[in-house]
């Protein structure tokens, strides 16, 4: 399940920042069309990032899992509803709504299913700083306390 939240959450991002770049095919200038065509592109890289977020933290931060609900169910809903107005074709439509679909299916789950690991209490000599997609394994290497020198 991990591993399919990591691509959704990298394809809701790729599929952001193609929106925000095809507004200069589609549009001869700056126009307010146009800002809010590439405004839609950053709201979809942004819930695709925090998705990736929600991937890596949220077992130790359920207010981030909250949040990442939230947006993707408002998301969706958005998508959908664009969807209507602006009249794309089958395989657009389906490829939008379905990536957001399939991200709040998984943020719902994150949210109802406890954490693997129970979060660890962080100590004075071992502060919890780890590497993004990994949760707790693997610690980055600059939180491990210095080695003492000797004079």
């Amino acid at each position: 399940m991990r591993q399919l939240y990591l691509v959704i959450g990298w394809a809701i991002v790729l599929l952001g920042m193609t929106h925000m770049f095809a507004t200069t095919r589609l549009f001869d200038g700056v126009t307010q069309s146009a800002l809010w065509f590439f405004s839609a592109g950053i709201a979809m890289s942004l819930n695709g990032a925090l998705n990736l977020l929600n991937r890596s933290y949220g077992a130790e931060a359920p207010g981030l899992r909250m949040v990442c609900l939230g947006a993707n169910l408002v998301m969706t809903c958005f998508a959908a509803v664009a969807g209507v107005v602006s009249d794309p074709t089958v395989i657009e439509l389906v490829l939008v709504v379905g990536l957001h679909v399939f991200a709040t299916m998984l943020s719902i789950l994150a949210v109802l299913m406890p954490p693997e690991v129970e979060p660890q209490e962080r100590s004075e000599t071992q502060p919890r700083v780890t590497w993004p997609g990994f949760g707790s394994r693997v610690r980055h290497p600059l939180s491990q306390k210095p080695r003492e020198r000797k004079p």
